[in-house]
């Protein structure tokens, strides 16, 4: 062996820059070099005649398996906690919610139809979202009452999938139905307590339910809405001409809009347009009564002369007071045609051949409004399916938008359980009770006006670019805009100077103490007037982040330090390394002195002890990283239990990162390297002299 060493060495310093040539065979000699280093050091690992060695050794591997399983697991659960109440949340929650900053979110239907625009955008839905007391028998729980609309819901949240016992969105629908089967009469089923509801014959059989809102409109208004049935005509609106020119909001085919207060009364002129191209389709003139509700029906075909050009009908809708647990409908002819004739069910309602004409309302019993319940606080409260709940709310409505003062009596409304759902997390699961958002409107009386709208995208962790781009569409601010809002600002200066806005009519001035005068009494006069000469945001996009932005905070802080407490863990496995180490060195000085007068360089004696540790780090770590995977299998297929009160969610979950599976093993890797580097730089620098004095 004694050549083979000095030939390994003649090459290491050729290698090294000095010496001669290499010679033929040189490469074969090196493998052999590398063989026999490999060799001693695993002769080292197995010691033979000092089991003594094999024990602290395996004591050293066995560290660094359980500091890489520790953690690996840990990252594994700390991930599972952050990815199970993110999902968990979002399947609830929308991705970004947007309010009004100021007055009433009258207009959140444009706005909507705005936001549907933008890509990634998977869903729009309004929503609101008021905390209540809820009252079954003698038990109590605050509650946080969400209304929402059945038909958009599904689009921003999972709500839809937590349902249980095979429950649907459906019953939270409030359209009565209708039984035409007996000929020249319509059946009417299922209308809800508090609601109005027109049964509109659009044509000969083809009647559909339109929800009325029987809300009275504000002191000295008249409230008026468009009816629209022009076949073959998109959007359709009405305009005013007066004092207050007013367009109605759109309204689509086969259905009716929104009302719009009017303070204009007397004989009023009003012309259908086209919402697409705002085309003049027809004009008429209606005697509209303050404070009263009408509805204008357009009928006919788009396009058309004569008979079936398109032509406008008022009808008034006297709604009835309600008592408890009544509803009230009736029967609306919107054809453009005479042809219709029929009878309610009962025969107290009757529509003869007259095209515009509507019966008055009539009382009809009517269920109340469904109510679904979440799954905690259906224990809290003791409810089953079919049960009542009350709900009591400290705000009431005044008139047609705004809450009642400080101390005003609460507002009580009764509500029928349709079923449960549940999230599986535990703040929703405890408090939260889903209604229809026309229930919760009437409920306070707050008119057609949401909470927010509620948005999904396609992506979730991308929503800081989604609510920008959102933000562009919604409340954009370009040259228009800006110039827009200098036209109004000088709108309101002219109303200031010719007195319009309380002050005097400003005259021109005749010496300087008048000037100084008219700049005061204007600048106070426009104090507390809307100017605006830059943008000022109208909207506030709320994205799950900010909401939650605690919540995960911690999370991820908990992550790195319990991440980097385990990884202390590694690192005390490796300073267990040098400590064998050390101890083989010491005890193997004797067989380093024999290795260096062979002809062993200090380069040699190193990477045998170095290859030493990292036999015992990669192998702790390869068994460590494949204890920590089939760790988080079992505790995922066991399932432990958590308190959901403290924890939010009742399993203990686990999310196994392949990345962070990587870099545990590498960072466990450079510990053992580096602790074995040390070792080894201790056993290379033995004087072999010391050693051979040892020899017996």
């Amino acid at each position: 062996m004694l050549p083979m060493m000095r030939e390994s060495n003649r090459k290491q310093e050729v290698a090294s820059g000095g010496g001669p040539a290499p010679e033929p065979g040189t490469a074969a000699v090196g493998s052999l070099a590398s063989f026999y280093e490999a060799f001693i050091a695993l002769r080292i690992l197995r010691a033979r005649r000092r089991p003594f060695l094999s024990v602290v050794g395996f004591i050293s591997m066995l560290g660094v398996v359980l500091g890489v399983t520790a953690l690996t697991v840990i990252l594994s659960v700390s991930g599972g906690f952050q990815t199970t109440i993110r999902d968990r949340l979002l399947g609830f929650y929308p991705h970004l919610v947007v309010m009004r900053r100021d007055g009433d979110f009258r207009d959140y239907r444009e706005v909507a139809a705005k936001i549907r625009s933008v890509s990634g955008v998977r869903g729009v839905s309004p929503a609101t979202y008021d905390e209540m007391m809820a009252a079954h028998g003698n038990r109590r729980a605050g509650v946080v009452v969400k209304g929402v609309e059945p038909d958009t819901v599904a689009e921003v949240g999972g709500l839809a999938e937590a349902l249980l016992d095979g429950l649907s969105l459906n019953v939270l629908r409030e359209e009565p139905t209708l039984d035409l089967s007996s000929p020249g009469a319509v059946a009417l089923s299922g209308a809800l307590a508090g609601t109005a509801a027109s049964v509109v014959f659009l044509g000969r059989d083809e009647p559909v339910v339109i929800r009325d809102d029987p809300t009275p409109p504000d002191v000295a208004a008249t409230r008026l809405r468009l009816l629209h049935n022009v076949r073959g005509a998109p959007a359709l609106s009405l305009r005013f001409a007066g004092a207050r020119p007013h367009n109605t909001p759109s309204a689509t085919p086969r259905s009716a809009g929104n009302y719009v207060d009017l303070f204009d009364h007397g004989t009023i002129w009003v012309e259908l347009r086209s919402t697409d191209d705002d085309a003049a389709l027809a004009r008429a003139t209606f005697e509209l009564v303050p404070e009263r509700a009408y509805t204008v029906i357009a009928t006919g075909k788009a396009g058309e002369e004569g008979p079936d050009a398109p032509a406008l009908h008022m009808v008034e809708d006297s709604y009835l007071p309600l008592e408890e647990a009544q509803a009230q409908v009736r029967l609306l002819d919107a054809t453009p045609s005479s042809e219709v004739e029929i009878v309610s069910a009962d025969g107290d309602l009757a529509l003869g051949p007259a095209m515009g004409r509507a019966t008055p309302y009539a009382l009809r019993p009517g269920r109340l409004p469904a109510l679904i319940v979440a799954d905690k606080l259906r224990e809290r409260l003791g409810v089953r399916v079919g049960d009542e709940v009350t709900l009591v709310s400290p705000l009431r409505g005044l008139g047609n938008r705004s809450l009642g003062p400080f101390g005003m009596a609460p507002t009580a409304g009764r509500f029928e359980v349709a079923g449960f759902f549940k999230v599986g997390y535990y703040e929703y699961d405890n408090r939260f009770v889903i209604t229809s958002f026309a229930a919760a409107q009437r409920f306070l009386n707050r008119g057609d006006v949401p909470r927010w709208l509620e948005v999904r995208f396609s992506d979730s962790l991308e929503v800081e670019q989604y609510r920008e781009a959102v933000r562009a569409a919604i409340d954009p601010f370009d040259l228009t805009t800006f110039a827009a809002h200098v036209a109004s600002s000088a709108m309101i200066v002219r109303e200031a100077l010719s007195g319009a806005l309380g002050s005097r009519a400003f005259k021109p001035p005749e010496s300087v103490l008048e000037l100084i005068g008219n700049q005061t009494t204007l600048l106070r006069t426009l104090r507390f007037q809307d100017l605006d000469f830059g943008h000022r945001e109208r909207f506030r996009l709320i994205d799950w982040r900010e909401t939650y932005r605690y919540l995960f905070s911690s999370l991820q802080l908990q992550k790195v330090v319990l991440a980097l407490f385990f990884l202390i863990i590694v690192l005390v496995a490796s300073f267990n390394v040098i400590g064998s180490q050390s101890m083989i060195v010491h005890e193997k000085v004797r067989d380093i002195a024999i290795l260096r007068s062979m002809g062993a360089t200090q380069a040699g004696i190193r990477r045998i002890f170095l290859l030493q540790g990292m036999v015992i780090g990669t192998i702790g770590t390869t068994v460590g990283l494949a204890l920590g995977w089939g760790v988080t299998a079992l505790i995922s297929g066991i399932g432990f239990g958590l308190d959901p009160q403290v924890y939010y969610i009742s399993e203990l979950p686990v999310d196994p990162n392949v990345w962070e599976f990587a870099a545990t093993g590498v960072a466990a890797l450079l510990f053992t390297f580096f602790a074995g580097r040390y070792s080894a730089d201790k056993a290379a620098r033995q004087n072999p002299v010391e050693g051979l004095r040892r020899l017996d």
